[in-house]
């Protein structure tokens, strides 16, 4: 998903040892101060955002922005049994 920004915004599910995370990552689209792929430290300090998604398998589905500039990440989790 690409903002009217330009940052480009990725997500990406990972098995860690201590458990399945989801990643969000802001990439800033070039410029004077930030080149291709650098990550976009306006968006949670470091251009990266994680949060366990406590289960066995995960994946984000969709990811939208909204217009005052929200980011809004939809996706499902399965624990293994249910």
């Amino acid at each position: 998903m690409i903002g009217s920004n330009g940052v480009l915004i990725v997500t990406r599910g990972m098995g860690l040892p201590v458990g399945r995370v989801l990643a969000v990552l802001a990439l800033a689209a070039g410029g004077v101060d930030a080149g291709d792929a650098d990550l976009d430290s306006s968006f949670s300090d470091d251009g990266r955002f994680a949060f366990s998604m406590y289960a066995a398998e995960s994946a984000a589905n969709a990811v939208a922005i909204q217009p005052h500039g929200k980011i809004v990440v939809a996706g499902w989790r399965y624990n293994g049994s249910d």
